[in-house]
């Protein structure tokens, strides 16, 4: 359920959520047509070479219409996704469809699904966090290269195509924001990936990595 909001769903509200009107301006107010193009512009570099396509507006409403009844036959006999207590499912989905529930303009789109508009409600009571101690970039910087990885209590390689430990890597989504991390191969199980890598300004750090998700390969 959760791979299904985030890798379905998400492509699906977030177009008809942060339409011009939508989200961005209920946010940034001040935003100008400018910046909004190049906002736009930022998102769709990061998109470049992805495999995840996000179709045009009537497309995705469409499509949004044809997974609510599902979704509110879900929660016709229950309070969350699963049962009486929320889990991961829930606030994969609640995110999912949080863009187009909170901009007016689109809420209307929800109207004929009462038990999943309860959903939403339900799980923005949980509020958010604050921060216990809020520090500046920079410390947040020296604190990592101050410190020292953890280790690993037991690295192994699964499916690894012959990268061993320690091989050089690297790793990136397998959808969108191809942005390689390079470093030592530290852990490949089936469900993570540790790359040990340097970085000048935090020192030596472990990155972990879901599997699922991500690709790994030696550096061309």
């Amino acid at each position: 359920m959760s791979h299904f909001a985030d890798h379905v769903l998400f492509n699906i509200t977030v177009p008809v959520g942060f339409q011009p009107n939508g989200m961005m301006k209920l946010f940034y107010p001040e935003m100008t047509a400018e910046t909004l193009a190049a906002f736009a512009k930022d998102r769709a570099a990061m998109r470049q070479g992805g495999t995840v396509r996000r179709g045009p507006l009537n497309e995705c409403r469409a499509n949004m219409a044809h997974l609510l009844p599902g979704i509110e036959a879900q929660l016709s006999a229950r309070a969350f996704l699963l049962g009486a207590s929320p889990s991961e499912c829930d606030f994969a989905l609640y995110h999912v469809l949080w863009p187009v529930w909170k901009v007016p303009a689109t809420r209307k789109l929800l109207a004929a699904f009462p038990k999943t508009i309860a959903f939403l409600e339900r799980m923005s009571e949980f509020g958010q966090t604050k921060p216990t101690a809020e520090i500046s970039s920079e410390e947040a910087l020296q604190a990592a290269k101050k410190s020292k990885p953890a280790a690993i209590p037991q690295p192994e390689v699964v499916d690894s195509e012959g990268i061993a430990l320690g091989d050089v890597v690297q790793v990136m989504p397998i959808d969108y924001g191809l942005d390689p991390v390079k470093g030592e191969l530290a852990h490949c199980s089936v469900d993570e990936i540790a790359v040990r890598r340097t970085d000048p300004r935090a020192g030596t750090v472990v990155v972990h990595f879901p599997r699922l998700g991500y690709q790994m390969a030696k550096p061309a």
